[in-house]
């Protein structure tokens, strides 16, 4: 602390005296009335969920790797000045050194306007976020006269082709966790990106960022799957490669290479399982005793197999693209099983589908296929031999019960299917109705 000495000669001096003492008095009372007390976050990984609002996140302190300040994220970086190297101070009024990895590496002084309890209120009852992941299995279970709103509600994207966060340009595959939070592969941005319930805005998760050219790069990835440790799984389709994602982290890890990966999708036993387009067939890789990752092919012909869906048993459902079919894929019989659509034989009536791409199949077996070129989802119960209409029926276009070229889809527990609509550059979801089901069996 500095102190300040005056040399008291005679009266007037003192009056000097007294008035500097004064005014370094209201000097101080003013910095205190304008220091913000930020909010705080502890035992969170960076860029953990900090708070109700979804654009908070934690930003760690310098001197910390757990805890720090819940700040609101998206600041622009370029407005950032960098904390001093050695001291990590911040010579700005109301600024906070913390680690900002997304906007540089090194320490970054940020708003303490961006932290408050107004901005980024606390969790109630706690600060540590519960997330929780599904492996994308056919965990869903619904009855077979249950509908869905004809009517979607954009939940990411819809704001034309753009690589600004609020936009997705051609979002092809999709994944959803247990708390409904989606996962996008915005293939035409070559990132990842994360969008929370009800979020107006989505999350860079991996892939290019415009100022963040350290990131390793994705070039049109085409779909992804994440584990209950929140590890992402992501085709890497134009670099012909499998890249592991872990949670928080900045750059991926290339695990399998020289593959044309599509669709990949995971077992309850952490196996990955990846559709190869060119080559028409499906692998799965899984780790020996050694905890060495080794692949083996179990499926091939295929014709250009698009996304897989792997349940419960391990069989794996595969759209064949160019076959306008979806096979099931039995683990121990040699031959694929053709349980939606005709083989070689695309058309627009229900029994048939055109290049299919996007599949998932629930609890009871039935199959819901993204029909791409009918600008349709329909939905095949066990066994059937023509499949019933969702959403699509006026054809292609933006309106809300309309489609174009929609690639993938996914149904949260409660059996809301979201939908990536890939030429509309969104994510549709139709919200479930099963008045019908309290009065007919299961």
């Amino acid at each position: 602390m500095m102190t300040l000495r005056v040399l008291v000669q005679s009266k007037s001096d003192k009056m000097i005296q007294h008035n500097i003492c004064c005014c370094f008095a209201l000097l101080a009372l003013n910095i205190l009335a304008v220091i913000t007390l930020p909010q705080t976050c502890h035992d969170l990984a960076q860029y953990d969920k900090c708070s109700s609002n979804p654009l908070c996140a934690c930003l760690h302190s310098v001197s910390s790797n757990d805890s720090g300040i819940c700040a609101f994220r998206w600041t622009t970086c370029s407005e950032l000045d960098a904390c001093t190297i050695n001291t990590h101070l911040c010579f700005q009024p109301n600024h906070i050194c913390v680690h900002h990895p997304d906007c540089q590496n090194q320490p970054l002084c940020y708003p303490l306007s961006m932290t408050t309890a107004d901005l980024c209120p606390t969790i109630s009852e706690t600060t540590t976020p519960t997330s929780s992941f599904s492996t994308g299995t056919d965990d869903v279970e619904l009855c077979l006269t249950a509908t869905w709103s004809t009517q979607g509600i954009t939940v990411a994207g819809g704001k034309g082709f753009g690589d600004k966060l609020d936009q997705l340009a051609d979002p092809y595959g999709i994944f959803l966790d247990d708390n409904d939070t989606i996962y996008i592969a915005d293939r035409s941005n070559h990132r990842i990106v994360m969008w929370e319930q009800g979020a107006i805005v989505g999350q860079w998760l991996a892939g290019y960022k415009e100022d963040n050219a350290r990131s390793m790069s994705l070039n049109m990835p085409q779909d992804l799957v994440v584990d209950q440790n929140g590890t992402m799984h992501i085709s890497d389709g134009g670099n012909y490669r499998v890249v592991r994602w872990n949670r928080g982290a900045q750059e991926g890890e290339v695990i399998v290479d020289h593959i044309q990966a599509v669709g990949i999708a995971q077992d309850n036993t952490g196996s990955i399982y990846v559709s190869e387009y060119a080559d028409g067939r499906i692998t799965k890789w899984s780790k020996n005793n050694d905890d060495q990752l080794f692949g083996q092919v179990i499926a091939t012909k295929l014709r250009q197999s698009n996304f897989i869906f792997v349940d419960r048993d391990r069989s794996v459902y595969s759209t064949g693209y160019m076959a306008h079919r979806i096979v099931k894929i039995i683990e121990g019989v040699e031959e694929p099983l053709v349980v939606a659509g005709q083989s070689d034989k695309s058309g627009h009536d229900l029994h048939q589908l055109t290049f299919p791409t996007g599949v998932f199949v629930d609890h009871q077996g039935t199959i819901y296929v993204a029909d791409t070129d009918n600008h349709r989802i329909v939905r095949w119960p066990k066994g059937a031999t023509s499949g019933i209409l969702i959403v699509g029926e006026h054809g292609r276009g933006s309106a809300s019960d309309q489609l174009t070229h929609p690639s993938d889809l996914f149904l949260d527990r409660q059996g809301n299917l979201y939908v990536t609509d890939t030429l509309n550059n969104r994510v549709q979801k139709f919200l479930i109705d099963k008045s019908s089901c309290h009065s007919k069996s299961k």
